[in-house]
């Protein structure tokens, strides 16, 4: 699926659910604190994030075996940047259909 085709898929949930009088947003992380930390190592980083991630109510009740497990356990594992922001951007995808917001902006 490329990108267009991605962004288009998740606005017409949102669309459906509001229809409804859903909300658009089922969960909601927030990770700025650990991505706009100067104090944190990279390898601190992803450790933290894959933790509060882990920690979440989203991948909590996802299935053992969802994508979104596996995801996590590589995020641990990013060895450099492209890693991590590849990484990061499939655990975003995964966040849009599972209607996660996910918040990366400072506090």
């Amino acid at each position: 699926m490329t990108s267009a085709d991605h962004k288009a898929a998740v606005h017409a949930v949102a669309q459906a659910r509001r229809a409804v009088g859903e909300k658009v947003w089922d969960y909601r992380i927030e990770l700025g604190d650990l991505i706009h930390d100067p104090e944190l190592s990279f390898t601190d980083r992803c450790m933290r994030l894959a933790a509060r991630f882990n920690a979440s109510s989203w991948v909590k009740s996802s299935p053992i075996g969802e994508r979104i497990h596996d995801l996590v356990d590589e995020l641990k594992d990013a060895d450099d940047i492209d890693h991590y922001e590849a990484v990061m951007h499939e655990i975003y995808d995964e966040a849009d259909y599972a209607r996660v917001l996910i918040n990366s902006n400072r506090s």
